[in-house]
């Protein structure tokens, strides 16, 4: 994440735009420090949370995405921050124990990743799915590119991770694929 907002400085300072790139880096973190607030003025659970960001091979998030779920109050149980996403085996990632599946394959739309969802809810090999709660993000517009959408990607997964906590999730950034398994409305 801070290398994102260093790039939209330097992007801003390049462009001449110094004072609105400052403007623009300070709104984001502001908005990052609101959801971190909430969250512990909520004493918020932290759930455990897998960021699945392909689908053929399965691949878990690396990059900032690990930094994403964080930020939003989860437990990112399967990818690491600042490293590459990598490929992982199905068992093992359902060894990783998650309750929460948010299903982003880099750069698709949120129709083409709950169509992807939907089909590895179909796999039998995914049957562990049916106790987790398994989401599909706009992976394009909220993970796969490094700009300011990635806050919006973190405030749509705290309202995915504690909804009593934040106004309400916006239906074109994430769609429940499968029924709540948690106390978690």
């Amino acid at each position: 994440m801070a290398d994102i907002l260093d790039d939209l400085r330097r992007a801003a300072v390049a462009r001449g735009a110094a004072d609105e790139g400052a403007a623009l880096v300070a709104g984001l973190e502001a908005r990052v420090r609101r959801v971190h607030e909430t969250l512990k003025a909520a004493a918020a659970p932290r759930p455990r949370v897998a960021l699945v960001t392909g689908t053929t091979p399965l691949c878990v998030a690396g990059h900032w995405g690990p930094e994403q779920v964080k930020r939003a109050g989860g437990i990112d149980v399967a990818g690491t921050a600042g490293a590459p996403s990598v490929p992982v085996a199905p068992e093992a990632l359902a060894a990783a124990d998650p309750a929460i599946v948010l299903v982003a394959p880099c750069g698709y739309g949120l129709e083409a990743a709950a169509r992807e969802a939907a089909r590895l809810l179909d796999d039998p090999a995914w049957g562990w799915l049916a106790g987790c709660d398994v989401w599909a993000l706009d992976a394009s517009a909220l993970v796969s590119r490094p700009g300011p959408r990635v806050v919006d990607g973190i405030e749509a997964m705290a309202r995915i991770f504690n909804p009593a906590c934040f106004p309400p999730l916006d239906p074109a950034h994430a769609r429940r694929i499968t029924p709540s398994t948690s106390s978690t409305p």
